[in-house]
């Protein structure tokens, strides 16, 4: 589940496992919207996206996922 219309700027080191979050908006060239890749790693690997308005995600974050583990 993501927000509508939210955005979570900052840099996600894939090596290492490092994730930055910026509080303002992505100023650096490195930054990028963090949530906008969260979706597009979960429709790359075969997962399913909701979106919805913020107070509909549960937990009242900007987003909330359920882990599977293939079969």
């Amino acid at each position: 589940f993501v927000a509508r219309n939210r955005k979570v700027y900052g840099t996600l080191h894939e090596n290492s496992g490092v994730l930055q979050v910026q509080e303002r908006t992505g100023d650096s060239t490195e930054s990028e919207d963090l949530l906008n890749y969260a979706v597009e790693r979960t429709l790359l690997t075969g997962g399913t996206v909701y979106t919805l308005e913020d107070d509909r995600i549960p937990g009242r974050e900007v987003l909330a996922a359920i882990f599977r583990y293939p079969a």
